[in-house]
Formats: structure tokens, sequence, C-alpha cells
């Protein structure tokens, strides 16, 4: 194997193998067997879960605000995942194709790379999903929602499934978000073009999208009395979005860094050898002026290789809808209470 990827004895190797040897991830088997576009996808099992949450409603008569708030918050929640998954896991194989001319790779590292990013063993989807399964039965216990009736059984449904499709997908993006920080460490940037680092930007930015979306569904409940049991959703997920945001970026900000450091050491020395200015000649005033101001654009380059763009999906996607949606939220609960 390349010596890029053979720095620390083989540890991300033997992974990134081991991944790439299992299946595809099984929203992603499922979203590919569909042959529907991920929003379409998304949608349709959006309805489904609306459908089975809601359902005791139409036997009762009842207008139940708590029991549609619900059956709108697993529909968000789900319709989040299912459209979501596939945007980021095959995101993620993009961005590393982007990435690998600064890794040193070869061709079938490369591939082996780009198949792990969309892969997991099947045996440890079979223990995530077992672990899902079990959170979402003691999440629902804690919602009292572990009943035999048409009501408890659907809320229980709805919980289990959130939970079990968010651990086929959590651990595989955290491990993504890893392997991005080791990649980021084994980099070799070129400082004068930040935007060919931009990818790892990216790789940072669209797990935190998927997660601001689930945030933003808590808003649905917080008029409802399963607001207090709900939290251990949103805590999860807090803490998953700082992971799943400084992670992958952790190593590039390191090299970056490191780098510049290099880089602004040698230009040093080199302006240094310029000491009597009132001699100089002209030829040498602008080499001295070329050299200081290749120092100012390389002390100018930021660590954060999110550009310009990536600053402004963290801004419309990440900062502004969960702020909108909780304050709608909160004056709808303050007007609740009013009247």
């Amino acid at each position: 194997m390349n010596s890029s990827i053979d720095t620390e004895p083989d540890k991300m190797l033997v992974y990134i193998t081991d991944r790439a040897s299992g299946g595809e991830l099984w929203l992603l088997r499922l979203h590919a067997a569909s042959g529907l576009h991920p929003v379409l996808f998304g949608l349709i099992c959006g309805v489904i879960a609306f459908s089975v949450v809601a359902s005791p409603l139409l036997g009762s008569g009842s207008n139940s605000q708590d029991q549609l708030s619900s059956a709108a918050f697993f529909a968000f929640s789900i319709t989040i995942i299912a459209a979501a998954t596939p945007h980021m896991f095959r995101g993620a194989a993009e961005d590393f194709v982007a990435l690998s001319p600064m890794l040193d790779m070869k061709p079938e590292e490369v591939t082996l790379f780009q198949r792990a990013l969309v892969r997991m063993p099947n045996q440890q989807l079979w223990w995530f999903t077992a672990i899902g399964a079990s959170i979402g039965l003691v999440h629902a216990w804690i919602l009292g929602a572990l009943s035999m009736n048409l009501e408890g059984l659907t809320q229980t449904f709805a919980t289990l499934w959130i939970w079990v499709t968010m651990m086929w997908t959590v651990p595989a993006l955290i491990g993504n978000a890893i392997t991005f920080s080791s990649l980021g460490g084994r980099a070799k940037p070129n400082l004068l073009l930040p935007a060919s680092i931009t990818p790892f930007g990216m790789a940072a930015v669209r797990p935190i999208i998927f997660i601001v979306g689930m945030l933003s569904a808590y808003s649905i409940l917080l008029s409802t009395s399963a607001v207090g049991p709900s939290l251990i959703g949103f805590i999860a997920c807090m803490g998953s979005a700082f992971g799943l945001f400084f992670i992958p970026l952790r190593g590039i900000r390191k090299t970056i860094r490191e780098e510049k450091q290099k880089a602004i050491s040698t230009l040093d020395k080199q302006i240094a050898e310029y000491q009597n200015l009132a001699s100089m000649s002209t030829n040498e005033l602008s080499s001295l002026d070329a050299l200081l101001t290749l120092r100012d654009r390389i002390s100018a380059v930021s660590s954060w290789p999110l550009g310009l763009a990536g600053v402004r999906r963290v801004m419309i996607y990440v900062v502004i809808p969960p702020l909108t949606w909780s304050a709608a939220a909160i004056v709808e609960m303050l007007i609740s209470q009013q009247f």
C-alpha cells in the first residue's frame, strides 16, 4: 500500500478494509431499491409514519392535539432521516474523491475508501439495530407508550423506527467523521488554493444539516405533554451535532496550522535577508514586496476549510431554521397559555 496510509501501521487501513467488505448501509439499499429521488423517498416514509401514529384518531373521533403533534414529529423526523441519508453518505464519497489528489493515493486505495464510506459490516449493523431497538423500548417506556392499546402500539412502533434508523446512520457518520479527520492529518494542502480543501468542510456540514433538521422536529413537541421525556432524543442529537461537525475538521485544521507555520517561518527567513532598504535596487524591492504579499496571503488562510459556500450553508440551513422554528413554537405555547 502507499506510504500515505501506512504511516500509522494500518489502523485506519484495517478499519476501512473492514467497512468496505460489508454491504451498503441498509437505508441506502432501501432507497436504491425504491428507485425514487431521495426527497420523494423521504416524503413517502414520512407519510407512512404520520398515518401510523395518527391512525388511533380515526376510530375515536378525537382531535387530540398531542397525538397530531406526535404524528407530525415522527413524520418530520423520519422524512429527514430517509431523505438525508443518501445525500450524506454518497456526498461523503464524492467529497473524498475531490480530496484524493492531495492524499497521494493509488486508484485502488481511492476505490477502497469510496466503498467504505457508504458501507458497514452486516454484523455491526445487526448489533446497532439491537441497540437502537433497546433504546427505543426504554424511550417508549419513559414516554408511557408501552401499552397494548392502538395509541401505545403506534407510538412505540414509531419510537423504535426512529431509534433503529438513527443507529443505522449515526455510527456510520461518526466513522466517516473519524476517517476524514485521519485523512486531514495526512493531506498535503496547497495554502494558495484554499478552495481545494473545502470538501473537508462539506464533510462536516452535510451531517450537521441532517442533525439540525432532526433538532428542528423537536419544536413541534414544545406545546405538548411529551416535551419533557422527548429531551432524551434532543440531547442525543445535540451531542451528535457537536461531534459530527468538529471531528472531521480536526485533522485538516492541525495540518493547515502546521503548514502555515512552516511557510511563514521560511518566508520570514527570506525576508530577514533584506536588511538595508535604502541601498536596495528596484528588483530587490519588488522581490521583497512579493515576499511580504505572499506572507500576508498565507497568514490570512483560515484553518476552517469551509469556504464562503460552506459558511452560507451553515447560516441558511443550520442556524436560521432551528431558531425560527423554536421561536414560532414558543410563541404558540405562550399564546395557548394566555387563552
